[in-house]
């Protein structure tokens, strides 16, 4: 309405003034929506995006004498690449082999290595359990060693001693400084590094590590021809888009730079070119949504009757204008309580702060084109009924967009949690201790199941994937498969693997023991030995039976230390079997003679025979370990050795293997070629990135088909529970643990990318209700808007 002389027009261009401001601030926020959702939408995105995804790893052989050419290049290169952003460049260097103290001279048989590596910054991602970290150039040589390591290979901090390296020959004095736990033992950062995880590879050599040293340290003792890898992380706040565009097309000829510049064997990948792509394609996505739902809403304006008596008179011109100037900043002040919303910090968006040129052009043309379509005269019956439908329909749409969004994200976060929670931590070492976990856990406010599984990356038929090992029998209670994910039920998939389980044998211990003794009967230089045993909630793990000496040695195996701070062992314990290895090609034979639980003598269950590496004699059994590791275990009478291992496979492998549900085929499990029953195919699996292939299996029928193949059992490394997940939170925080919370709520939080288009639609819905509310309200005015 247009200003006119009069107090009884004050209410009336009062309420022009508010309705116009209302719209114009709405229409502002879009604006600003759309523009953010542009390249600014990519920059908040790329800047939160995890550092794998954007980063450079470059690969090389170096030798001490031409390292710091090397280095040299590959940081001039890159920065380069990345158009004088900062980055930052971290170097991990792993050694050849080198001999297990005492085996020096073993030449017959591949003996037991160690491996040493040096990471910039280490200690940053790990915690001193014992001792101190390893200082630079000293003499002995100082290193670290990871928890899991130590166990398996009996090094401890304190120990000093000479190795000998594999390849050249040259002797290295070493002490142990200290003992750590990674932070994150299979996080990105040590992609496709079982050892650093389990402490241990075995594949024809026994290798433990790694032991951290200094890199100086590292350069003058370790670096003969030996493999390193620089992570290269650039700082892309403040780059543009365009720029970013150019450090994609700068990637594609580094290798060749590398070569011209003095780095002829460095090779490079990245994850860059690929996430900008994804996230330009979103972000464009985005933006049309947005405006395509501005341009409803301008139709909706278009056909509201025009505000009655308002010429385009100075005063309402006026009016007009300080409402679009002034649209823009109060379209701000919705977005600042925005930061209390939980998710907002995992976002990485800010409210802006300031705006830039575009954004405010953006903002205020939007808010004009409000404007003027409001005031636009369109005398037309039905009007307000049609535009209060179209109000309503548009709010009902982005209320409909925003709830279905919102529970896709929430669906999403469930799928990869893959339980109500999931707890990680150290396979080995750390707090609560390996068998005291599952008490722990299960104690936790709220938990209604504790289950242990197995995680590993794994190659399945030469797919990078990811193998999880669950408890069949427990898989309903915690495995939150989506119906429309496959065409069997949780149940249905648990019942088949279970009813695919070999019978798998053990022999229990009687009460609740602290102290295992075996009595062992040895040659000179007998082998090594340890006995794996297991607690009631489905843990393996395995201990060393040392020190053996010649002739008959009683060792106590320590029980109750496996609990750990806050922990208690979930009795009954069972022993699943031994491990015998030797470091030589002559055959040795040992004779376990007596097995008793805190002095209580244990036998075999009559039910049950010794495997057939074990042979009869006097005590329990006797075994011959020659050239390579045998294992002995409790079978049940009648048991199948080479039934088929049940397990569930994403498709891509299930249709590399020429599988069908019900199907028994042959896969590769790693490096070793496996026969299994497909029990069922699943379109994504729970627990893991929605991009990833992955295979579900049976935790004791993996344990069991491990054992037999003489290798040491996996380790619990999550535990899948069944929860009230907010109290479970609250408790893990408070205890200390040495814990990690996987929880769909933090993994709910959506990307940056997305999160202007949310606001958007909040703004479109409120607009709408505003519409639709004012329209209908006209009948009841008496003057002033008509």
């Amino acid at each position: 309405m247009g200003i006119q002389a009069g107090d009884e027009n004050k209410p009336a261009t009062l309420r022009l003034a508010l309705f116009l401001m209302f719209v114009t601030t709405a229409f502002a926020g879009l604006g600003i929506c759309a523009f953010s959702l542009g390249d600014a939408g990519v920059r908040h995105a790329v800047e939160t995006t995890p550092p794998q995804a954007v980063g450079v790893t470059v690969a090389g052989v170096i030798n001490a004498a031409n390292f710091a050419t090397y280095d040299r290049v590959v940081r001039e290169q890159t920065a380069v690449t990345f158009g004088g952003a900062p980055v930052e460049v971290t170097t991990l260097l792993r050694s050849d082999g080198y001999a297990m103290p005492g085996q020096e001279k073993v030449r017959f048989r591949r003996p037991e290595r160690l491996r040493f590596d040096s990471f910039d910054g280490f200690q940053r991602h790990a915690r001193l359990i014992s001792g101190s970290w390893p200082r630079s150039r000293t003499e002995p040589v100082e290193a670290a060693i990871s928890q899991a390591a130590a166990s398996n290979s009996g090094l401890e901090a304190g120990n000093a001693f000479t190795t000998i390296g594999r390849i050249d020959g040259e002797p290295v004095q070493v002490k142990i400084t200290g003992v750590f736990v990674p932070n994150d033992p299979l996080g990105p950062r040590w992609d496709g590094d079982l050892m650093f995880g389990r402490g241990v590879e075995r594949n024809g050599y026994s290798t433990y590590g790694p032991l951290m040293v200094d890199q100086a340290t590292f350069l003058d003792h370790f670096a003969t021809t030996v493999n390193a890898t620089w992570t290269v992380t650039p700082d892309l706040r403040g780059m543009t888009v365009g720029h970013m565009r150019e450090a994609v097309a700068r990637l594609g000829d580094l290798r060749e730079r590398f070569k011209a510049n003095g780095c002829p064997v460095c090779t490079s990948l990245s994850a860059l070119p690929a996430t900008l792509a994804r996230l330009e394609a979103a972000s464009s996505s985005a933006r049309w949504t947005v405006l395509g739902l501005a341009a409803v809403l301008a139709l909706t304006l278009l056909l509201l009757p025009r505000p009655k008596g308002a010429n385009w008179s100075p005063g309402t011109a006026a009016v007009v204008a300080g409402c679009v100037i002034a649209a823009p900043f109060a379209a701000r002040l919705p977005l600042s309580p925005a930061s209390a919303v939980p998710w907002w910090p995992a976002s990485g968006l800010r409210p802006p702060a300031a705006f830039d040129t575009g954004a405010l052009l953006a903002a205020i043309s939007m808010a004009l084109l409000a404007a003027v379509l409001l005031l636009v005269e369109v005398p037309r019956p039905g009007i307000r009924v049609l535009s209060a439908a179209i109000a309503a329909a548009v709010a009902v749409a982005a209320l409909g967009a925003a709830g279905t969004w919102r529970t896709s994200r929430a669906d999403q976060a469930a799928h990869q949690a893959g339980a109500d929670l999931r707890l990680t931590g150290p396979p080995a070492g750390g707090t609560p201790g390996v068998l005291g976990r599952g008490t722990a856990f299960a104690a936790l406010p709220g938990v209604t199941a504790a289950v242990p599984g197995h995680r590993d990356r794994i190659e399945v038929d030469l797919r990078n994937s990811t193998l999880l090992g669950i408890d069949a029998t427990r898989l309903p209670e915690v495995f939150r498969l989506r119906p429309d994910l496959s065409d069997r039920t949780v149940t249905q998939i648990a019942a088949a693997m279970a009813t695919g389980r070999p019978k798998i044998g053990a022999m229990p211990l009687p009460g609740a023991p602290r102290t295992l003794t075996v009595e062992v009967k040895a040659p000179a230089d007998p082998p090594q030995l340890r006995v794996v045993i297991s607690d009631a909630i489905g843990v393996w793990h395995d201990m060393p039976v040392a020190p053996l000496r010649s002739g008959v040695t009683k060792v106590d195996v320590d029980l109750a230390g496996l609990a750990g701070r806050d922990g208690k062992i979930a009795y009954p314990l069972s022993v699943r079997g031994f491990l015998g290895d030797s470091i030589d090609d002559f055959p040795h034979a040992l004779t376990v003679t007596t097995l008793r639980a805190d002095g209580r003598e244990v036998s075999l269950p009559t039910d049950q025979r010794w495997s057939e590496h074990a042979e009869s004699g006097a005590g329990l059994f006797s075994l011959k370990v020659k050239a390579a590791a045998t294992a002995v275990r409790p079978v049940p009478a009648g048991t199948a050795e080479d039934r088929p291992l049940p397990i569930v496979l994403t498709p891509e492998l299930a249709a590399s293997a020429k599988l069908t549900t019900g199907r028994t085929g042959f896969i590769a499990l790693g490096r070793q070629r496996v026969q299994v029953e497909l029990v069922g195919i699943v379109e994504r699996m729970p627990g893991i990135p929605l991009d990833q292939a992955g295979a579900l299996v049976d935790l004791p029928s993996l344990q069991a088909w491990n054992l037999a193949a003489a290798r040491p059992p996996l380790p619990a490394t999550d535990w899948w529970l069944a929860a009230d997940a907010n109290r479970v939170r609250a408790a893990v925080a408070a205890s200390g643990w040495d814990v990690t919370v996987i929880d769909p709520l933090g993994l709910a939080a959506p990307p940056p990318g997305l999160l202007p288009e949310a606001l958007g639609l909040a703004l479109v819905t409120a607009l709408g209700l505003l519409l639709a509310s004012a329209t209908m309200g006209r009948r009841r005015e008496r003057r002033g808007l008509g």
